[in-house]
């Protein structure tokens, strides 16, 4: 009995964590809808040797 027991807790918790996953994503989905694509430049930044095109943009 006790072993069963740990099997439901054990999948009632992997439904949880399904659960706010599948939340998370239809949030984002909600928000991405909501704002305006933004086009992300494919070339490097002005004339810094530097800047890496795919480099990640905080301010974004």
């Amino acid at each position: 009995m006790q072993e069963k027991v740990t099997k439901l807790k054990i999948k009632n918790q992997a439904l949880k964590n399904k659960r706010e996953i599948l939340q998370m994503r239809l949030e984002m989905s909600s928000a991405h809808m909501n704002f305006p694509s933004q086009t992300l430049p494919i070339g490097p930044a002005g004339t810094s040797g530097s800047t890496h095109p795919m480099a990640f943009d905080p301010l974004l």
